[in-house]
């Protein structure tokens, strides 16, 4: 037999499509249906939080622009895009203003619907936004480390703090970014990365070696010493830096991935995620822990029924609750077929939710006499016993 293969949208966490005429469950058919992508266990307001990833997003969005002017000074700006930083950074000032907007949504429509109100890229953006949103977001929260370890591992040194200027950009894209990432890991109740992101994170970073050699090839330098292969270089250690990177990437990504595991662990126990129909779920779980129960109840009958040799079917409880718990539509109806009698006028009172025609004329039968269960002896002066008729 061959077992069912997701699709790379299913693997990233992405429903399929559904046809409008087909049935099927809410959150079987919806991208991020407990809205994690724009919520925080920290930060319960939304609006909170979305306004701190756009202040983000426009601290980079400076930075970079300043940077990125100080390289056209310089006569350096078609370089600029050549530094693996650099991209690093754009994508997560991309990132910031994405989920910052998308959580500022979420929050208006929380203002006025509540919880689980939905958010654009949720609800109307096509699956391939989201799949690229879900990717960015793998990039986003282990890329950045990967920068700020091979720099001050390999690059940096204490030449970077000689000027205001060089202090301010290594701290900004060589430590910050960093701490904006762990941020987004640590403070957010965005799922763990899908470990189908992995290859394609690995695919990234070995494509920045076509960028940077194409540099090389266009304007004459490497952007970093260790990708020249030559004895002024890396030299024949080239490999082992490309090998390793890609290994660190592998042992970060996995690292990554369950700190996220273990953050919703402890959202989820200190009851900071949303539940998504929550009395639903809840009145399901009672009725099943009834319905299991009741079942137990019948199965113990059962067996000491079995051991007293009693005939099979005596003892059932007819009517009562059904296997989940709830009382059977046919003995509700029978509850409204009972009828009280007065003891001391002999007159009918119908029961409150009783108003079916065969119930008036059940009360008409009473009234002359002919009720079933209504005997008097003849000749007797006592007032007839209550009784009560079960249609």
């Amino acid at each position: 037999m061959t077992k069912n293969r997701k699709s790379f949208y299913a693997l990233l966490g992405i429903p399929p499509k559904h046809k409008l005429d087909e049935k099927s469950d809410w959150a079987s058919r919806t991208f991020d249906p407990e809205h994690k992508y724009v919520t925080s266990p920290i930060f319960r307001n939304p609006f909170i939080f979305g306004g701190l990833r756009i202040i983000v997003a426009l601290y980079i969005l400076i930075t970079t622009i300043i940077f990125l002017e100080e390289y056209v000074s310089q006569g350096n700006g078609d370089s600029y895009l050549s530094y693996f930083t650099n991209l690093t950074y754009i994508g997560l000032c991309a990132y910031f203003f994405a989920s910052g907007v998308q959580t500022i949504c979420y929050a208006l429509r929380w203002r006025r619907n509540g919880a689980g109100a939905g958010y654009p890229l949720q609800q109307s953006w096509p699956r391939f936004l989201q799949a690229l949103h879900v990717i960015l977001y793998s990039t986003v929260i282990t890329f950045p480390f990967i920068v700020t370890i091979v720099y001050w591992a390999l690059l940096g040194g204490p030449h970077v703090w000689e000027t205001t200027w060089s202090s301010w950009n290594a701290v900004s894209v060589h430590i910050l970014n960093a701490f904006f990432a762990a941020c987004e890991l640590v403070f957010t109740n965005s799922p763990p990365v899908p470990w189908i992101t992995l290859p394609v994170t690995i695919l990234l970073l070995g494509s920045y070696l076509g960028v940077a050699y194409i540099t090389y090839e266009t304007q004459g330098f490497y952007t970093y010493s260790f990708l020249d292969p030559s004895e002024d270089g890396s030299g024949k250690l080239l490999p082992a830096y490309v090998i390793g990177i890609a290994v660190g990437q592998c042992i970060l990504f996995t690292v990554v991935h369950f700190i996220a595991v273990l953050r919703q662990k402890l959202a989820a126990k200190y009851k900071r995620v949303i539940v998504l129909d929550e009395s639903r779920k809840a009145k399901r779980r009672k009725g099943k822990a009834r319905g299991g129960k009741a079942k137990a109840k019948d199965a113990e009958e059962g067996e000491e029924r079995e051991g007293l040799g009693e005939p099979e079917g005596l003892g059932e409880d007819v009517g009562g609750v059904d296997g989940e718990g709830r009382r059977s539509k046919e003995e509700e109806d029978d509850d409204d077929a009972y009828i009280d009698i007065d003891e001391n006028e002999w007159e009918p009172v119908q029961h409150p939710n009783s108003s079916r025609p065969e119930m008036a004329e059940r009360e008409r039968d009473l009234e002359r006499g002919e009720g079933a269960g209504v005997r008097t002896s003849a000749g007797s002066s006592s007032s007839p016993r209550k009784t009560t008729s079960r249609s």
